[in-house]
């Protein structure tokens, strides 16, 4: 377990707005990005992914038992979703950030 410190300045003022602190208690984070509506997305090698809001309350969702299984090696994540590469080097894209099942964009056996 490790912590995390995230701090969200305006660069209009000359201080810092925001500081955050929470405790990540999940296995190795491999990408960590914004979504549009200011939350933090995080995901994990095991293909766990949370939203977290301004507040540090978070949803947790899931790339399922393959990417589990398989591992996550690296992603994209951009303001309405994200893109994971597995260890099979198989792409999974997730649109959106309501939880929703991930498609499979490129897979070397197919």
């Amino acid at each position: 377990m490790f912590s995390v410190w995230i701090l969200s300045s305006t660069f209009q003022r000359a201080h810092l707005d925001l500081c955050y602190f929470w405790q990540w208690d999940q296995s190795k984070i491999i990408r960590f990005g914004w979504t549009i509506d200011e939350q933090l997305a995080v995901l994990n090698e095991e293909g766990v992914y949370r939203l977290y809001d301004l507040q540090g309350d978070y949803q947790q969702y899931s790339l399922g038992t393959e990417a589990a299984e398989l591992g996550i090696i690296d992603a994209r994540i951009h303001d309405n979703g994200f893109v994971a590469l597995t260890t099979s080097l198989t792409l999974l894209e997730v649109k959106g950030w309501e939880g929703s099942r991930p498609l499979t964009l490129a897979s070397p056996g197919q």
